[in-house]
Order: C-alpha cells, then structure tokens, then sequence
C-alpha cells in the first residue's frame, strides 16, 4: 500500500525573475528615433574612489542576465576582479522579432540585402544604422548613466558579439580612447565583403589624436570556422593592427573557446571579457 501526501501549497504567479539590485530605463534616441531599454546591474559594494567602471553590453535583450552574473560571481569570490556597473543596451519591443529586426539596423553599416533563407527572422529588417548607433553610446547612454550613477568616465568596457562584436571592433577603430577596453567575442568582420578592414586605411592618424592605447580582446568558438571564416578573420584584423606602433599602439589579445559555436560561446565570452576588463593590475 503506498501513501502519498499531497502539500497544500499556495502559489502565486508573479512576473519573471529579476537580477538582484537592477533597474531599466527607457528613453526614446533624439539621434535615430529608437525606443531603447537599458539595464542597469548595480554593484553590491560601494563606490570606489573616482566611480565604478561600467561594462556596456550590446544585444542587452539576450545578455544582461548572463554579463551582470558572470561581473557579481567573478568580482565577489576573486578580490582581483573589481565590481563593475553593468550596463546592457538593448529596446523597448513586444516580440523577438521586432528586437532582431532593431538589432540588426543599429549594428550593421549600409550593404547590399543579404540572402536570406525562408523563414529567417531578419527577412525585411533594414540594415545601415551603426554609425547612428555609435553616437547613442557616447552622446546618449553614457551621459544618463553619469547623470543618476557614480561611474569612472575612463574606465567604461565595451562588449558586443556577433554585429554586436563587429560594432565593437568599429567603435574602436573610429575613436580608440572612447572604451577603455573593448571585447569582440566572434565579431562578424565578414560583413559587406569585410569592409571594416578598408577602414584601417586613416587610424594610423586616428590613433595618434588618442589620449590612450586602446585595448582589444577578441573571442572565437573553434566551431564557427565552418560557418563564416571568423578566425581566420579575427587574426586578419590582429595582424593588421600590430603594424600600428608608438605609444599608442593597439595592446591586442586573442582566445579560441574549443568545442562551442556562435551561439553557445557567449557566456565564456562574456566571462572572458570581465577578466580581460577589469582585473586589477591590467
């Protein structure tokens, strides 16, 4: 004879699960028009003198929860990683396709129309919106985030994977000393037949009005090669930015994840980003 025992349990339905200490806010860009969403993750430690370095994080939709937990795991168990704010950028959308649809505009530079196989979710989105995108970073995100938080203007990091990682590497490359790192986890150089590289051609010149030596960290899954060719890419671009010399010479890091793909890397790319960003002594 078996007994079981049911619980009488209340339970109560309430909205999703939410990072501990966040906030959003929502502000519609005087730049490009779009209705933006930023996540906030707030450190649990106070301040320290000058401000929190902040992480900006691209595709804020998809990564926020991950990039704001890989910053609290790693800055409160090791004492050489410091507590950064997290800040994601992504929108204000009812549906995943009408996110994609905004991503891929704000993080493409104008191309001819890709093809596209039936059914996939960017059939009709618009591309060409980065260089508007750059400047919301600078002359929108990072203003409101200094306004209502105690943050270090030098010491912002920038992340973005895939387009994101391909906006990353041009934000880089157009103003050097705007991020005091940059991670590109599998940037997508191969965008509009890798015309990111013709734009080396003037940062020689770029670099020198710099008031510091850009850092890069650049991230690839081992599986990707067979898709696009994003490592042999990725170490195109790191040949070409090692010709630059001087004092403000691109200091430049590369790390291969075996065994992942596009899509599966983006946590131990994230996790790779924070070390890389804000380990103490770096």
């Amino acid at each position: 004879m078996h007994i079981v025992w049911v619980l009488m349990l209340e339970v109560v339905e309430r909205e999703g699960w939410t990072v501990l200490q966040s906030v959003t806010l929502d502000f519609t860009s005087a730049i490009n028009g779009t209705p933006y969403r930023l996540a906030i993750a707030l450190p649990l430690s106070p301040p320290p003198e000058g401000g929190y370095p902040v992480l900006a994080v691209l595709d804020g939709n998809a990564n926020f929860g991950t990039a704001s937990e890989a910053m609290r795991n790693q800055s409160l168990v090791n004492p050489a990683i410091e507590a950064a704010l997290v800040v994601a950028i992504g929108y204000q959308a009812k549906s995943i396709t009408e996110v994609l649809h905004r991503r891929y505009r704000d993080l493409t530079t104008a191309a001819p129309p890709e093809r596209m196989a039936p059914g996939d979710p960017y059939i009709g989105a618009a591309n060409g919106g980065m260089n508007d995108f750059l400047r919301v970073l600078l002359e929108e995100v990072r203003p409101i985030i200094a306004a209502r938080y105690p943050v270090n203007a030098a010491r912002w990091a920038l992340f973005g994977h895939s387009l994101g990682g391909l906006t990353s590497v041009r934000m880089m490359l157009a103003q050097p000393d705007a991020f005091a790192a940059t991670i590109a986890s599998s940037p997508s150089l191969h965008w509009n037949a890798n015309a990111v590289f013709e734009e080396l051609g003037g940062f020689e010149a770029t670099l020198g009005r710099a008031r510091r030596a850009p850092r890069l960290l650049v991230t690839v899954a081992s599986d990707e090669q067979a898709v696009h060719p994003m490592t042999d890419n990725a170490h195109a671009m790191l040949a070409r930015l090692s010709l630059f010399t001087g004092a403000n010479a691109p200091k430049t890091s590369f790390h291969l994840f075996e065994g992942e793909t596009h899509d599966s890397v983006v946590p131990a790319a994230l996790s790779r980003a924070v070390r890389f960003a804000f380990e103490c002594g770096v």
